[in-house]
């Protein structure tokens, strides 16, 4: 998932993540990598902590969470192909194939919520940040990540590598200052913030949230 020299086919973000499926997890690429490494920088101690991933994929930070004895987890995605992945190297997790977009989370129902790689790919924010930050209980933290609005800028795609052939992904530029006044509409405090630099440009952001 980044600079390809050839045009890439283009395929909708359900149909391109279950192709992504079966190679998702043994990727490493300046995206993938930088995200995994600010978001685990960012979580705190997940012991006894209620844990959503919402866009989970293939469950890397379900299984995680799970290595940090957290009490409840929840991923959803709404690839069942990459449920499928994530069921084989997740014990206890509760997975759901689904569409973070439509699901009404339970108020106050999670300590910790994770979103890596995923809100870009959604036409509006507001409405999932807002269902997000719900979902948080009082001192409960939001940790997020995904493609820097600053590449999109220039032009470049999402995009991943399946075999031998190219794909492309939908994805929507969403500035920094919209993430940063949804969350505080929300009733969270910016707590940190991350912009890993890669040949020169910032690849992805990372952002942790706390509900006050």
């Amino acid at each position: 998932m980044f600079f390809l020299k050839k045009r890439p086919q283009k395929l909708d973000i359900q149909s391109g993540y279950d192709r992504w499926a079966p190679a998702y997890s043994h990727e490493r690429n300046p995206i993938k990598s930088f995200s995994d490494e600010m978001i685990m920088k960012m979580l705190p101690n997940l012991n006894g902590k209620r844990v959503i991933d919402a866009g989970c994929g293939c469950g890397y930070f379900c299984r995680y969470a799970e290595q940090q004895d957290a009490k409840e987890i929840v991923g959803i995605d709404f690839s069942a192909k990459m449920i499928e992945q994530a069921n084989k190297i997740c014990k206890y997790t509760k997975f759901r194939v689904a569409d973070i977009q439509h699901i009404d989370f339970q108020e106050s129902s999670a300590d910790v919520v994770i979103s890596a790689l995923v809100l870009g790919h959604l036409k509006k924010i507001e409405p999932i940040i807002t269902r997000l930050s719900g979902a948080l209980a009082r001192d409960g933290v939001l940790v997020i990540s995904d493609f820097h609005p600053f590449l999109s800028l220039k032009g470049q795609k999402r995009t991943f590598r399946a075999g031998k052939e190219n794909f492309e992904v939908p994805h929507y530029v969403h500035m920094l200052n919209e993430y940063i006044n949804l969350l505080t509409q929300c009733g969270l405090t910016i707590m940190h913030m991350e912009e890993p630099i890669w040949k020169d440009n910032p690849v992805i952001f990372a952002l942790k949230a706390r509900k006050i």
